[in-house]
């Protein structure tokens, strides 16, 4: 069953944030940071309570199993865009064990549903490179490549903040 999150959803979408962020942190761990338990619950409870974020969960045997979660975009026009009504994909997670049963899919379709009432042009996100499962999924969903993002490293990685100079 697919519906709306909420604030008694905050210790599972913890446990599944923290499952993919570990996968960035392992994958980039220059970039990404693994957070406190507490740190995320904090950042959830803030999505939550934002007009301008939404957060669908599926619940599988009983138990908050996966999550998506998106954000209204209203762009207006500008001197190179046209005006833009689309929902921002920032993160889609199911259990591991409940993979393959067609879930992330129908919280994919949910929001897509979601975003045809209020008529937006289309539905967005990223995803990391790194992430090649993740590709795979979203273009067997009908979702295509549109832009991409390339970075030249200057410096080795060192997994910290780099510090500021003094003076």
């Amino acid at each position: 069953m697919i519906r709306e999150a909420d604030a008694d959803d905050v210790a599972a979408l913890v446990d599944l944030n923290l499952d993919v962020q570990r996968l960035h942190v392992e994958a980039d761990g220059d970039r990404f940071v693994e957070p406190s338990r507490e740190a995320v619950a904090a950042w959830w409870s803030e999505r939550l309570a934002d007009e301008g974020w939404r957060s669908l969960v599926a619940d599988v045997d009983g138990r908050c199993s996966a999550y998506i979660l998106f954000e209204l975009i209203d762009r207006q026009p500008g001197t190179f865009t046209a005006a833009m009504r689309a929902f921002y994909i920032h993160q889609i997670e199911v259990d591991p064990t409940v993979r393959r049963r067609g879930i992330g899919r129908a919280l994919l379709a949910a929001v897509e549903r979601e975003a045809a009432k209020i008529g937006a042009q289309q539905v967005a996100f990223d995803t990391w490179s790194f992430n090649a499962a993740a590709q795979a999924f979203f273009t067997r969903c009908g979702y295509e490549v549109y832009n991409v993002r390339m970075r030249r490293r200057l410096q080795p990685a060192t997994g910290q903040a780099p510090t500021p100079p003094i003076g």
